[in-house]
């Protein structure tokens, strides 16, 4: 692990607004520092500049790890983690959010396909409502 100069450390923590920029929980009320992470990691050839770094629970930053990618656990692919200064927070997991939704419907037998692979919410009353 690299050290981070104080200077850089202080501008991340402000940048972040005290929050992890993965989860968005605030470093306020919590016992263990926030750890300032290589969004690409330095085994990559990640920087130590503020363009590549960002502020990081302990959490987050123990499950991303030095990794950039990981396995979809639904679908088997690799796919890009959440980069927080290229990716735009709540539509990355809005996305993740929505199929993870979508996907509990159709286990639950609530959607059924629509003529065009969309999904239609059938409720109880027979109102249909358009999920995606």
């Amino acid at each position: 692990m690299r050290t981070v100069p104080a200077g850089l450390r202080r501008l991340v923590i402000q940048r972040a607004a005290h929050r992890c920029e993965y989860c968005k929980l605030s470093q306020e009320g919590q016992e263990a520092t926030f750890h300032i992470d290589h969004v690409i990691p330095v085994a990559a050839g990640g920087e130590t500049v503020a363009e590549n770094l960002a502020l990081t629970c302990v959490s987050c930053s123990l499950r991303k790890a030095a990794r950039q990618t990981a396995v979809d656990p639904q679908s088997g692919q690799e796919v890009a983690l959440y980069n927080p200064r290229r990716d735009v927070w709540h539509e990355h997991f809005r996305k993740a959010t929505m199929l993870g939704l979508v996907r509990t419907l159709e286990n639950a037998g609530l959607i059924q396909p629509g003529p065009f692979g969309n999904g239609f919410l059938l409720t109880p009353k027979g109102s249909v409502y358009h999920t995606y």
